[in-house]
Order: structure tokens, then sequence, then C-alpha cells
């Protein structure tokens, strides 16, 4: 085959993602608005204790969810054993921007009883996530959230 390197045009896709589903790193997707710019926003940051970390043993955990004033858009995270997480839409990717009434279960508790779900608590402030107001923090001890 004669070099004709003027004429020829290599095209590749590598994916990164964690799941089939996971599109991060794709820059070449075969379907409708693949090209556009998504303005969904990561959100991620810490659950405190008391104002502290809170690390989670291997017994607990925590799920966060996350439900649009709107009723329209909605996530949740479970909370990794550093006490970080990240917020999933229901459809995988990162949250819509807008207002979010936020609430979590604490799974693994002292004195629960096996195979009972525990109650599910509701924060009283709503997240308004933003371009900028991605990073919040929750405390399980006083339930109070702040950006």
């Amino acid at each position: 085959m004669e070099d004709r390197s003027s004429n020829v045009v290599m095209i590749a896709e590598v994916r990164s993602g964690l799941t089939a589903d996971d599109r991060r790193g794709s820059w070449a997707l075969r379907q409708n608005g693949a090209s556009m710019i998504s303005s969904d926003v990561p959100v991620e940051e810490v659950v405190l204790k008391g104002g502290a970390p809170y690390a989670l043993t291997p017994t607990k955990r925590i799920a966060i969810n996350l439900q649009g004033e709107d009723g329209k858009a909605s996530g949740g995270a479970d909370v990794s054993p550093d006490g970080s997480f990240r917020v999933r839409s229901a459809a995988g990717g990162d949250m819509p921007p807008g207002k979010y009434k936020v609430s979590y279960t604490h799974y693994g508790l002292p004195g629960a009883k096996s195979g009972s779900t525990p109650p599910t608590k509701t924060v009283p402030a709503t997240w308004e996530v933003t371009g900028t107001a991605k990073a919040f923090t929750l405390d399980i001890a006083t339930g109070v959230s702040k950006k």
C-alpha cells in the first residue's frame, strides 16, 4: 500500500467510563446532540458528624437522595467509607441545575432491627445547584447542610 497520508483520515474512540452507560472520556458518540455541551453539574462533598469528618465503618451505610423542587429531577449517592460522596442523577450523569430537597438514610446504626429499614431524615434547607454551587456538606448530627 502506497502512503497517501494526505488523503487518509484515522478516527479512534477511547471510552474510559466505569460502566457501559458511563460516557466520560467519549468524544465521538453516535446519537443526536452528542456534541452539545451539558449544563449538568457534579454535586459532591463530604458528610460530617458534629462538625468533624464522618468515616463509615464496614457495617454502616448512608444513602443521600435529592429531589428537585419541580418534581422532575432526582438523584442519589452512597457515601464512601471516608465520608465523601458524589451525587448521580436518575439518568446516571451529573445533576441539572436547580433547587433540591435533600434526605438521607443511615443504615447499620446500633440498636437497629436486622432487616428493617431505618427512617429517612429530611434536611431542613434545600441545596441550590448552580455552575458555581456544587459542593455541599451534610452534618448528620445536626441535620444542617451548607455550601
